[in-house]
């Protein structure tokens, strides 16, 4: 009887490659995937309505562009004057259109989020001084006290924690210690890509009375209803360059059980082991500098504006739904229709351009703090990289086993 000879390396090459593809097809964190690109996915618009009729207008185009070069340069806002009376006044909704048809009115300006959504920032008086004008609206909103040296924190730190209480302020203060707790209990742990997370998330207290943060409220569908006379305590999460991951927790739901959850699934790798909703995040206006960008570069380990880096991250085009909770984040799987995000050029501020692909960030130093991800921790079931990883292992073993059966069974015939 002939010797049967199983090809023992080659099946064992075969199943080390197959293993290896599963530890490498996901390069990136959910954390590492609000690093990549731009802030958003597709900038803030920061209109001004007008019209050819409007005392100032030719000098408005010109003030607007002079302002961007000054604000909006490395930014995730670009800025636009819309003509109502022009060819391109179907860049803004009919209902804009409709209320600001009254020339009287004009001009005016219209902050409009990447979902489309729009906050009246007021009329503007550029009669006298059109560029003076213009930098006191567009000053407010890219900058602001909560904002300044948010870029650095967020590439300092896990993740930003932005908390704003409720009006029950026992809760409050029940809802702050079990954030900061889950804070604390993140670091050290592992990532789903096996790195350890050495820096606590830094928390912002973000007051909902402040007029001054009203564009970030706002930003982040945070902003209080008119006349509420009770509000609930929320929290979310930012990462990377100011655009949320996770669900917004709210109420009850504010403890330290659910937002360890959040901080863990942030670890989770981004593209195939868990919900892509969980890379769709709603952004603040915020400014990204080449020293942040040098900065996040050395603590991810990473340049997260390379081409490369930016092709292998994908962002779905369609505005989700909105989400309430984990229900609707943990769904596993899930493919949907995506496309790369365009690497750009730098183009003219106030031209209309998405601006430069690397944006701006803050600050110096070497930490080695924020490099670090993290892995989900306190789940018995395991990701799905996991679980195809430990089936291969099994399925080599069974294999190999087999054929020494066999081969022996063989020699001893």
């Amino acid at each position: 009887m002939k010797t049967l000879r199983l090809p023992l390396p080659a099946i064992t090459a075969v199943a080390c490659i197959l293993c290896a593809n599963v530890l490498v097809a996901c390069p990136y964190s959910i954390r590492d995937s609000a690093f990549i690109g731009r802030g958003s996915r597709v900038p803030f618009r920061l209109v001004f309505l007008s019209s050819s009729g409007t005392p100032g207008n030719d000098k408005l185009g010109e003030a607007v562009k002079t302002a961007s070069a000054a604000w909006l340069r490395d930014s995730n806002v670009v800025a636009r004057v819309v003509e109502l009376d022009g060819p391109e006044k179907d860049e803004v909704p009919n209902e804009l259109q409709a209320r600001y048809s009254d020339n009287s009115l004009l001009p005016t300006a219209i902050l409009i989020s990447p979902a489309g959504e729009t906050l009246e920032l007021g009329q503007l008086d550029i009669s006298d001084k059109p560029l003076d004008a213009i930098m006191a609206v567009m000053e407010p909103v890219v900058e602001s006290s909560l904002r300044r040296g948010l870029q650095e924190r967020l590439v300092r730190h896990w993740c930003v924690i932005v908390f704003v209480p409720g009006t029950d302020e026992k809760r409050n203060a029940a809802a702050l210690a079990g954030i900061e707790t889950a804070a604390k209990a993140i670091v050290g742990k592992k990532t789903e890509l096996n790195k350890s997370i050495t820096t606590a998330p830094h928390i912002l207290v973000l007051d909902p009375a402040k007029p001054g943060e009203r564009i970030v409220l706002w930003s982040l569908g945070l902003t209080p209803a008119e006349g509420e006379k009770e509000r609930p305590v929320r929290t979310l999460a930012l990462a990377g360059r100011g655009e949320t991951r996770g669900p917004t927790l709210e109420g009850e739901n504010v403890s330290s059980e659910k937002m360890s959850e959040l901080l863990e699934m942030l670890g989770r790798s981004c593209s195939c082991t868990t919900s892509p909703l969980w890379l769709i995040g709603k952004a603040i206006p915020l400014t990204w500098s080449d020293e942040i960008r040098s900065m996040a570069t050395l603590q991810l380990g990473f340049d997260p504006l390379d081409p490369e880096v930016l092709r292998s991250i994908k962002g779905e085009k369609k505005k989700p739904r909105e989400l309430g909770g984990f229900e609707e984040f943990e769904l596993g799987y899930s493919e949907i229709a995506i496309e790369p995000l365009p690497v750009t050029k730098d183009a003219p501020a106030g031209e209309g351009s998405d601006g430069p692909e690397a944006d701006a960030i803050t600050a110096a130093g070497k930490t080695g703090e924020a490099r670090e991800e993290s892995r989900p921790a306190g789940s018995t079931e395991g990701s799905p990289a996991t679980v195809l990883l430990i089936a291969l292992g099994a399925m080599l073993t069974v294999v190999l086993a087999t054929g020494f059966a066999i081969l022996r069974k063989g020699r001893g015939s």
